[in-house]
């Protein structure tokens, strides 16, 4: 009877000893204090291995509208980048009339925020100028105009953000690299095929918006990107 209180009593103390072990180990999400300022950027949900902020996720939904509607509305060619999937499309009337693998910053994932910090920006921009060949070190390029009014309010810094040539052609996880300082990276071919896309009503240069967002390929229905 005594061997039985023993045991028992050896199991009970060994079961709450494991209980506080656990309790100091696992501390419970709502238990970790979150800076006010940064829990609306920071508060994260699982997408296929890379965390991403709910404010992105939201910006990047409404972008893919607006891009999709300005692509109908105008009657021209917009410029779509998906983070993610490493892709650049070409939208025309609300349907995708081009694709292209891209390379990016070496940080790809995380929204540009200062110069050098390897990032590619996010967010609503537009050509500002066609470099030719002779005019640029990456063959052919389109120089978007990062700093945006938006960046600027939020004090985001750099620039020279092109959508330029010299990539591989192959999507980072394929074959490619994510190599550039921020900029979206097309092999020469690919730019040369962006470079000459046009119709009787549109043509890739000048004034083309481009959208830049992190996720357009998540299973959301609302807003993900149909191939």
């Amino acid at each position: 009877m005594t061997l039985i209180l023993i045991v028992v009593a050896t199991i009970l103390i060994v079961s709450f000893l494991m209980i506080i072990v656990r309790k100091s180990v696992f501390v419970d999400r709502d238990e970790i204090p979150i800076d006010p300022e940064v829990q609306s950027e920071s508060i994260v949900i699982e997408t296929p291995g890379i965390p991403v902020g709910k404010d992105r996720l939201t910006q990047g939904r409404d972008l893919i509208r607006r891009m999709k509607s300005l692509s109908v509305t105008w009657n021209r060619y917009v410029l779509l980048v998906d983070k993610t999937a490493f892709t650049l499309y070409v939208y025309k009337n609300g349907e995708i009339s081009a694709r292209y693998p891209v390379e990016l910053g070496w940080n790809p994932f995380d929204r540009k925020e200062r110069q050098g910090d390897g990032c590619t920006p996010e967010g609503l921009y537009e050509i500002t100028w066609k470099r030719d060949i002779g005019s640029t070190e990456f063959h052919r390029a389109f120089l978007l105009n990062y700093p945006n009014e938006i960046d600027r309010e939020h004090g985001r810094t750099g620039g020279a953000i092109e959508i330029h040539g010299c990539g591989t052609g192959l999507r980072p996880g394929g074959g490619g690299e994510n190599w550039t300082a921020g900029c979206i990276a097309l092999s020469n071919e690919c730019i040369d095929s962006l470079f000459m896309l046009s119709d009787s009503d549109s043509r890739i240069g000048t004034g083309t918006p481009v959208g830049i967002v992190y996720a357009g390929s998540l299973p959301d229905a609302d807003y993900v990107i149909r191939e």
